[in-house]
Parts: structure tokens; C-alpha cells; sequence
């Protein structure tokens, strides 16, 4: 009943987790018309092929994982090394002098508005776009991180069209200052992490074909083969998303 492949050592791990899985399926698929007999010679061929193959299947999934796990690991430290270089790039007493005039100019605008959130919003919208329109990136930094902590010193109900405006200018701040922040080799190293995110993904669900080729993955999904176990907690992901790698 069941076929026998000739699989030799040039197959790669894939290939005879594939083998294993094909054996099981068709198994499971005629397991209740077989005879005591024939049930007995399949579960010893199947016993047979993964004594044969299973260290070569643990060895080599794990061995992909692995290599997917490091370019992770490295691709995320590249992030982190951008994140350093972008903030270097910036100079502190003139980014925090350019802070400390709009924090002014934004206080000066709260107290004389008094309450009068139409006033407030045309001399907010004035500053903002004078800030962006001068070119100068270390204004346009500043007029953001400024006005995105300011706001709050404005008051109005959602029935007030120009505190709403308001809020938008914050909100478009925010926007305006993760684009300002977002240098080429943060996009650059963002994406190529994303890039290793997809492939861990894949990888983890190969670790788990193989582990289920060889019978070591619970009704319930989960995995029952301390090799496999222990190379899945090389990944932990925290509830924010960070990944935390050993």
C-alpha cells in the first residue's frame, strides 16, 4: 500500500521531511480499512524512514532557522545602530535653541489667545508653516517637537471647529516629525528588518513541517521535541512587538 521513495543522502531536509509527512498522510488517510497486518508494516516502515532521516531533518531545519534567527538579530542591531547615527546627526544647542524660541511663540500664543481658540488656531497655522516653508530642517524639527507638547494648553469641546483645527496641527506635527526623523539608513535598515521578520516567519513554520513529519507537534499545536523547543525560544516577541533574540 504505501510507496517506498528512494531517497538518498543528496536529499536535502526538505525533501525527506516531505517523504516522512507523505507517509503519515497516507496512513491517516487509510488507517481505518487497513488490516491489524498492514496497519503493523506501516507503522514499522514509518518508524524505519524516521530513524533513517529524523537527524538529518532536526539538524537542517534548525540549521536554516538558525541562519534566519542571526540575520534577524544582525538586521535589528543595524536599526538600532541607525537610530544612534540619526541622533547624532542632529546638533544639540541648535536644535535646542531653535526649541526653546518656538516654546516661547507657542506660549505667547496660549496666553494671549485666552480662551480664543480662532485666534489661537491662525497664529498656530501661521508659525507652523513658517517654520516648514523656511527649509531649515532644525526649525522644522523643533516647530514640531513644540507644538506636539503644547497643544495641550489649549481647551475646547469637539463642538469647536478651531480647537479641532488645533489638534490637527498636532497630529500633522507628529506626522511631520516622524518623516523628519526617518533618515535614509533608518529606512533603509527598517526594511531589510521587515525583510528578516518574513522570514522568520517562514522559517517557523518549516521548524514546524519538520517537527510534524517526525510526530513531535500535539494535537493542540504545540510542540512536544526539546531540539525544536529550544530553538523557537532563540525568538520571543514582547506584547509591544519588540523581539527579544538569544
Amino acid at each position: 500500500m504505501f510507496v517506498k521513495y528512494n531517497l538518498t543522502n543528496t536529499q536535502n531536509w526538505r525533501d525527506r521531511a516531505k517523504h516522512l509527512q507523505a507517509i503519515r498522510n497516507e496512513y491517516e488517510a487509510n488507517c481505518q480499512i487497513m488490516t491489524p497486518y498492514e496497519t503493523q508494516l506501516a507503522s514499522r516502515y514509518y518508524a524505519e524512514q524516521k530513524q533513517q532521516h529524523e537527524d538529518y531533518i532536526i539538524a537542517g531545519s534548525i540549521a536554516e532557522w538558525n541562519i534566519g534567527v542571526n540575520d534577524l538579530k544582525n538586521a535589528l542591531a543595524d536599526v538600532e545602530k541607525a537610530k544612534v547615527n540619526e541622533i547624532n546627526r542632529w546638533q544639540s544647542p541648535r536644535l535646542r535653541d531653535e526649541m526653546q524660541v518656538f516654546q516661547m511663540r507657542i506660549e505667547q500664543v496660549a496666553d494671549a489667545s485666552r480662551g480664543d481658540n480662532a485666534q489661537a488656531r491662525k497664529q498656530l497655522e501661521s508659525i507652523y508653516q513658517e517654520a516648514k516653508a523656511s527649509g531649515d530642517t532644525y526649525k522644522q524639527r523643533a516647530v514640531a517637537e513644540t507644538m506636539k507638547a503644547a497643544l495641550s494648553k489649549f481647551r475646547g469641546d469637539v463642538m469647536d471647529p478651531d480647537f479641532l483645527a488645533i489638534n490637527r496641527i498636532g497630529k500633522q506635527a507628529e506626522q511631520d516629525l516622524i518623516e523628519l526623523r526617518n533618515s535614509p539608513e533608518l529606512e533603509q535598515t527598517r526594511t531589510k528588518t521587515a525583510e528578516a521578520v518574513k522570514t522568520i516567519n517562514t522559517l517557523k513554520n518549516r521548524l514546524f513541517e519538520a517537527a510534524d513529519s517526525l510526530g513531535y507537534v500535539n494535537p493542540n499545536g504545540t510542540l512536544r521535541s526539546t531540539p525544536f523547543i529550544k530553538a523557537l525560544e532563540r525568538v520571543q516577541q514582547t506584547p509591544d512587538g519588540e523581539f527579544e533574540i538569544s
